[in-house]
């Protein structure tokens, strides 16, 4: 690997060192830095993973090219390799995301300050928004998935995962998936969906200004306020209890509450926002199967869960933001 990234990368000099960037669950991210500190990243499938469907490399560098030029902020892709005989899989590589990622605690108290963290939801919005308003045909992405019926497909992917997974209140969350498609929205633009945006995947600078949307693994088109529910679903603030795997660190003193996400949205929105509590009842459900899916991969793989996602731990989770999804799915079905 070492060869091939020296011969395709102007100004990287062996030797090279490699170290995994930790917080995801899936793709694998290394930091690659060469004997003059000149610092890349690189990302590939899990070891023994093929390249396919959340795996696509391919996919996952035709979104970064196409948005590099726009006003949406992602890492410059650098370099692709099809070649597998160098890592056993696709992979690609592209520049490191001046900043810090605040995916937990730790990296919340040692990398922020109460102007970051006060700052980082509006930027958070506003990048958002960016992503919005990009046409897909004008970007090159026209084609990258159906056009149509984005959340009516979702709900039943995760109902199929929470299925296979059998953790948790297997009965309501059956419920709520039958209400969440009864009454999907009509789906108001055709938009670049992230599939996971949340805190934890965006790259912020010191003044807590978005640098670079990371992990576009789960990018397709859709309902763009499909994104707008995730970020208000995964965004904890003080008082919720059992956190999710992929809960955002926002219940930590300076950060913005959910309520004040949604205004700064709102703000600026190019969309009718009378149907988002639906979108935050089903991103609220689908935080609780991707709960599911990740802790009964690590009981499958026979190794440690992460940390806070021991068996009790998860199952009070994914009770707890089922429950809340139907609280939500309730208040706008009298509201609608």
């Amino acid at each position: 690997m070492e060869e091939w990234l020296a011969s395709h990368l102007d100004g990287l000099h062996a030797p090279l060192r490699f170290s995994l960037i930790t917080g995801g669950h899936s793709n694998l991210t290394a930091r690659v830095i060469d004997d003059r500190g000149h610092v890349v990243v690189l990302r590939r499938p899990p070891i023994g993973e093929e390249s396919g469907n959340a795996h696509d490399m391919r996919r996952e560098w035709r979104v970064l090219a196409a948005l590099s030029d726009t006003p949406v902020p992602v890492p410059r892709p650098l370099a692709f390799c099809a070649d597998r005989a160098v890592t056993g899989s696709d992979f690609y590589v592209m520049e490191h995301a001046a900043g810090h990622v605040l995916h937990d605690s730790d990296a919340v108290t040692s990398a922020s300050s109460p102007t970051q963290r006060a700052r980082c939801g509006g930027s958070l919005v506003d990048a958002l928004l960016a992503l919005h308003a990009v046409n897909p045909d004008d970007v090159g992405l026209g084609d990258l998935g159906p056009r149509d019926g984005y959340v009516a497909r979702q709900i039943r992917r995760w109902r199929r995962s929470y299925e296979e997974a059998g953790i948790g209140d297997i009965r309501l969350m059956d419920e709520i998936a039958s209400g969440l498609l009864e009454r999907v929205p009509r789906q108001q633009a055709v938009g670049i969906v992230h599939g996971d945006y949340r805190l934890g995947n965006c790259c912020l600078d010191d003044d807590g200004s978005v640098t670079a949307i990371l992990d576009w693994e789960l990018c397709t088109l859709g309902d763009p306020l499909a994104d707008l529910g995730y970020l208000i679903a995964t965004w904890a603030e003080v008082g919720d209890e059992h956190l999710a795997v992929c809960s955002s660190p926002t219940f930590l003193p300076g950060f913005v509450d959910r309520a004040g996400i949604e205004r700064h949205y709102r703000q600026r929105a190019p969309f009718d926002l009378e149907t988002l509590g639906f979108y935050i009842a089903f991103n609220l459900w689908k935080v609780a199967c991707i709960t599911q899916n990740v802790f009964a991969r690590y009981l499958r793989q026979g190794d440690a869960a992460p940390a806070g996602l021991e068996r009790e731990s998860a199952r009070a989770s994914i009770d707890e933001h089922a429950r809340r999804s139907a609280l939500e799915l309730d208040a706008f079905t009298r509201a609608w």
